[in-house]
């Protein structure tokens, strides 16, 4: 069931889920990495731009339970990344 989405930019600092957007309780968090590559961790450790785990433009990312709120994510290189997100309630949870 969808509860909210959020277009996130990723720039040269590390950004996270807008935490608005978690109202509703979110479990579950697909995303789209568009325009270009990003690294992210889901433990609340801020990535740079050399360590994370790597995500290239046009690939997605799930997300399960608390990672939703540790997510951390920035741009691998000298372009900017659009996040889009889809937040909702996960049927396995």
């Amino acid at each position: 069931m969808a509860i909210n989405s959020e277009t996130l930019t990723v720039s040269s600092a590390a950004v996270g889920i807008t935490a608005a957007e978690l109202a509703g309780q979110p479990d579950y968090a697909f995303i789209t990495v568009e325009g270009a590559a990003i690294r992210f961790w889901v433990d609340g450790t801020d990535p740079t731009a050399t360590v994370g785990h790597p995500a290239e433009n046009g690939g997605t990312i799930e997300l399960f339970g608390d990672e939703l709120v540790k997510f951390r994510a920035i741009r691998r290189d000298g372009v900017n990344a659009t996040l889009s997100i889809s937040l909702g309630r996960s049927r396995y949870f």
